[in-house]
C-alpha cells in the first residue's frame, strides 16, 4: 500500500542512484525538500551544530544549543527562521532497517498526537464517534490540552549516509520546562530536613501533591487519546518536563516516542510479526507484537508484568492473563502513577533514624512517613537494578547472566511486594487525610491518593480495564467529568482487601 511504501527505505538495487534521496514521511508538512543554503553547502550534509543553519524538509532552522543525548543520537533547540518559532531536532542514526522504521514511525507518531489543529481534532472526533457519541467541549479542551502538552511534527528529512547507515532528523515544536527528574533533586535540595513540625511535615505533602495533581489533571487526558492508538512505554520522570514550577500552576509536557508502539500491532498475535501494512515500532527480526519486542523504557518504573515479560519470557507471562492485560494495555498508566507519586515522595523529608516517637503525633504523620519510607524502599530496589541494565545495553554485557542472577533474587516477586507495600501505604494515607480533622488542611488530597491507586499496580489486579477507559477514571477520582464510558470504580475501595503483610500471588509466574 502507499501507507506502507512511506516506511520502507529504498532498495539495496536503487542506493547508488538515490543515494542521496530522502525518505518522507508523506505529507506536505513532513515532506524532506532539496535545494542548498546560502553558504552553497547542500541542504542535507548540514552538520547539527551551536549557530548552524541548516533545512529539515522544507524548515530553516538555525540551531541554538544541544537539549541532550542519548544512545539514539542527539536532541538540540532550534529557532524557525519563517516564524520565529521554537522548535527542537532530534538526530537519529540508524544502522539497520528497523532503526529506520522506528525513527520513521516515532515522526509519523508526532505528526498524530502532537499537531495542534486538524490531526487532534480528528482523534478526538473519532474516539468520540467510536463511543456513539458527539464530541464535548470537555473533549475539545482535552485536544487543546493534548497539543500543548506533546510536541509537534514540523518536518522530516532522512538521508542515506555512507554505507547502510541513515540519517533521520525530526524538526518539532519545542515543549518548554526542565525535566521532572532534576526539577525534584533540585526542589529537594532547596527544601532540606523536616524539622520534626507535623504542620511543616502536612505542608510538604500538600507542595507534592499540588504539583502530582496538575501532572495528572494535564496528561492523564493526553494518554486517554494516546493509549486509543499507541503506548509510549518510556513514561518516566525524565521524560516528562515540567515548567513554570514557581507559577500557581506548574505546566507539563511529555517528550521522546522513541519506544512507542502502536497498540493495534502491539496486542496483535504472535503471527502477526511484521505482515501488516500498518506502521509501528519493529524489532531487529521485524517482529511488532508484545510476545517478541523488547521490554522498553526504565526499568525503575516497569509494573510487574514487564519484570515478568523481561525474565521469563512471553509464554509464562500469557498463562497470567491479569499480568498479560496490564503488560498489553496499561504499562503507561502505571509507570505515569509511580511519577507522580514520585513527585509527592521526593517532595517528602525522609524521616530520622531512628524516629522520635514523639514526631509521629498529629493527623496523619505517621502515614506521611510510612508513605515516604514506603517509596525509600521500592527506589533503593530498583535503581540498582536499572543501573546494571543501562551498563549491560551501553557495554555489551551479558543479558543471560544478569537475568539469572535476577530470577535467583527473585526480583519479579520482590517488586511486586514493594509495589503492594506503596499501595497500603497510600491507601492509608487515603484514610488518614480524609479522617483528619478540618484544620489539618488535607482532607481534600484523598482523591489524588484515590486516583494514584487506580493507575499504580502490583500485579493482581483483574479489572480488565483498558487504556482509555481507565484514563478517565482517573480524571473522575480527581474531580473531572468522565464520559459515560467510564467504568467507574473507586480504588480506594477496591484497595482496602490489601494489608500490609499481604504480597501479591505470584503462583502463576513465580520463578520458584
Amino acid at each position: 500500500s502507499a501507507e506502507q511504501q512511506q516506511w520502507q527505505p529504498q532498495p539495496q538495487s536503487q542506493h547508488q542512484q538515490q543515494r542521496r534521496r530522502p525518505v518522507t514521511l508523506g505529507s506536505d508538512a513532513a515532506a524532506a525538500g532539496g535545494g542548498a543554503l546560502a553558504d552553497g553547502a547542500p541542504a542535507g550534509n548540514q552538520e547539527l551544530r551551536e549557530g548552524a543553519w541548516v533545512n529539515i524538509g522544507d524548515c530553516l532552522c538555525q540551531v541554538r544549543f544541544i537539549l541532550g543525548t542519548g544512545s539514539f543520537g542527539a536532541v538540540w533547540a532550534a529557532d524557525d527562521t519563517t516564524d520565529g518559532a521554537a522548535l527542537a531536532i532530534k538526530e537519529i542514526l540508524c544502522s539497520t532497517q528497523a532503526d529506520l522504521l522506528n525513527a520513521l514511525f516515532e515522526g509519523h507518531l508526532l505528526r498524530l498526537f502532537g499537531g495542534a489543529g486538524a490531526n487532534a481534532a480528528a482523534l478526538g472526533d473519532a474516539a468520540a464517534l467510536q463511543r456513539g457519541e458527539a464530541a464535548t467541549s470537555r473533549e475539545r479542551e482535552e485536544r487543546s490540552a493534548l497539543a500543548r502538552a506533546i510536541p509537534a511534527l514540523v518536518a522530516c528529512d532522512t538521508q542515506q549516509l555512507e554505507g547502510d547507515v541513515w540519517r533521520v532528523r525530526l524538526a518539532m515544536t519545542r515543549v518548554y520546562g526542565e525535566p521532572l527528574d532534576a526539577f525534584l533533586r533540585r526542589r529537594a535540595q532547596r527544601l532540606g530536613a523536616w524539622g520534626g513540625r507535623a504542620a511543616g511535615l502536612r505542608q510538604r505533602l500538600l507542595e507534592g501533591s499540588h504539583f502530582a495533581r496538575q501532572l495528572l489533571l494535564q496528561l492523564a487526558p493526553s494518554f486517554e487519546h494516546i493509549s486509543a492508538h499507541a503506548l509510549h512505554r518510556d513514561v518516566n520522570a525524565h521524560n516528562i518536563l515540567v515548567d513554570g514550577d514557581d507559577e500557581p500552576l506548574p505546566r507539563y509536557g511529555l517528550v521522546d516516542f522513541g519506544l512507542a508502539v502502536d497498540a493495534q500491532c502491539w496486542q496483535s498475535g504472535p503471527a502477526a510479526a511484521c505482515t501488516t501494512a500498518r506502521p509501528s515500532r519493529v524489532g531487529q527480526d521485524g517482529a511488532c507484537t508484545w510476545h517478541h519486542l523488547d521490554v522498553g523504557g526504565d526499568c525503575r518504573y516497569w509494573p510487574v508484568s514487564a519484570w515478568v515479560q523481561f525474565l521469563l519470557g512471553w509464554t509464562e507471562l500469557e498463562a497470567c492473563p491479569p499480568l498479560c492485560f496490564e503488560y498489553k494495555t496499561q504499562i503507561d498508566l502505571h509507570s505515569l502513577g509511580l511519577t507522580a507519586l514520585q513527585v509527592i515522595a521526593e517532595m517528602l523529608p525522609m524521616p530520622p533514624d531512628p524516629l522520635d516517637p514523639t514526631m509521629l503525633q498529629g493527623a496523619a504523620i505517621r502515614e506521611i512517613c510510612t508513605l515516604r519510607l514506603a517509596w525509600e524502599n521500592y527506589w533503593l530496589t530498583v535503581s540498582p537494578l536499572h543501573t546494571r541494565l543501562i551498563d549491560t545495553f551501553h557495554n555489551g554485557g551479558s543479558w543471560d547472566a544478569l537475568k539469572t542472577d535476577c530470577l535467583e533474587d527473585g526480583i519479579h516477586d520482590v517488586v511486586a511486594q514493594r509495589l503492594t507495600d506503596l499501595r497500603c501505604a497510600l491507601l492509608e494515607l487515603c484514610d488518614a487525610c480524609r479522617q483528619a480533622p478540618e484544620e489539618a488542611g488535607i482532607g481534600n488530597i484523598a482523591d489524588l491518593f484515590s486516583a494514584l491507586l487506580l493507575l499504580i499496580s502490583n500485579g493482581d489486579g483483574n479489572d480488565g480495564v483498558e487504556g482509555p477507559a481507565r484514563w478517565r477514571d482517573v480524571s473522575l477520582a480527581l474531580g473531572g467529568q468522565a464520559s459515560t464510558s467510564s467504568s467507574g470504580c473507586d480504588a480506594a475501595d477496591e484497595a482496602r482487601r490489601l494489608s500490609p503483610g499481604t504480597s501479591a500471588p505470584t503462583s502463576a509466574w513465580s520463578s520458584g
